[in-house]
């Protein structure tokens, strides 16, 4: 069995709308860190288990770059600082 929690940031004035796992919506747990907001999703997996995760979130005023998608190191390579294309082009 593996523990982790899985940390969304919104870009600075941003915030999460919106969080599911496996297509049913989750409470969100909103905090803060470094000026930005985080939404923190406690996930337990048991040995061969996979979920899909998805969110939604919006940008603070004035914010119409991509976003990029960063993950830190994990058990298997994923890629990093992959750009999401922003709604508002």
């Amino acid at each position: 069995t593996f523990g982790m929690n899985l940390s969304f940031y919104a870009p600075f004035g941003g915030a999460v709308t919106d969080l599911k796992v496996n297509g049913k919506d989750q409470s969100i747990n909103r905090g803060s860190h470094n000026g930005l907001n985080v939404v923190i999703l406690p996930v337990t997996l048991a040995p061969g288990q996979t979920v899909t995760v998805k969110t939604s979130m919006f940008t603070g005023k004035h914010q119409r770059d991509d976003a990029v998608f960063s993950t830190t190191p994990g058990i298997e390579k994923t890629p990093n600082n992959v750009k999401v294309l922003s709604a508002c082009q």
